[in-house]
């Protein structure tokens, strides 16, 4: 396969290239890339045309520590605005919390949910997912993922998901699914949702490997 420097990366994604540098203002260093992002020049163009943005995600930071939302909460505490919202989160003591980490890799994502995917129940959603992605590998982000990727924009100002909100595919102790959004001034929210729950702006941002 071809693939991209990350310099012809940023050139195709601009801005919307969140590197290990972003989210270093917040958890430290993280481990370093490859120094080439294994996508087809012309399939990343289209992507960034239409509304993706490149990430590298890490599961731990350069000195080991698991990039967990604990850790995310714990890292952005003093600041709402790029943080999640409430002093003390429902979520930060449980084990999706604290064990749920990204995959490591560069990966695309969906910047807003896909529109056919909004107003679906979860299982309606997946439908409406597997159809557009067709023979390429999308998938819901985990919702540690949705975090890190929100929070990396954040770290330079861009507020991801500020009227819209991803269900991930994590699922919460109570049987349902975390949702993550609402990204205002008073923070990023975290919501367990049930499967049958739909409205027009809950939907899916999903992730494809590069």
């Amino acid at each position: 396969m071809a693939s991209l420097s990350l310099a012809e990366a940023r050139q195709v994604f601009g801005a919307r290239l969140l590197g290990p540098d972003r989210l270093a203002r917040v958890l430290g260093d993280l481990p370093a890339p490859p120094d080439s992002v294994a996508i087809e020049p012309e399939f990343a163009t289209r992507l960034a045309r239409e509304g993706c943005g490149l990430v590298w995600r890490a599961a731990t930071t350069a000195d080991g520590r698991p990039v967990t939302l604990a850790r995310l909460h714990e890292a952005t505490a003093g600041d709402r605005s790029r943080g999640f919202k409430g002093d003390e989160p429902w979520f930060v003591d449980l084990p999706f919390a604290t064990e749920e980490t990204p995959e490591t890799g560069w990966a695309v994502f969906a910047l807003a949910p896909w529109p056919e995917t909004l107003n679906r129940t979860f299982g309606a959603g997946d439908a409406a997912l597997r159809q557009r992605a067709g023979a390429h590998l999308w998938r819901r982000r985990r919702a540690v993922e949705i975090a890190f990727d929100c929070l990396a924009a954040a770290a330079t100002g861009e507020r991801l998901l500020e009227h819209a909100w991803d269900w991930s595919g994590t699922p919460s102790t109570d049987g349902g699914l975390l949702t993550l959004g609402g990204f205002g001034a008073s923070g990023l929210e975290v919501i367990a949702y049930s499967r049958a729950v739909k409205h027009d702006a809950l939907g899916i941002c999903p992730t494809l490997p590069a």
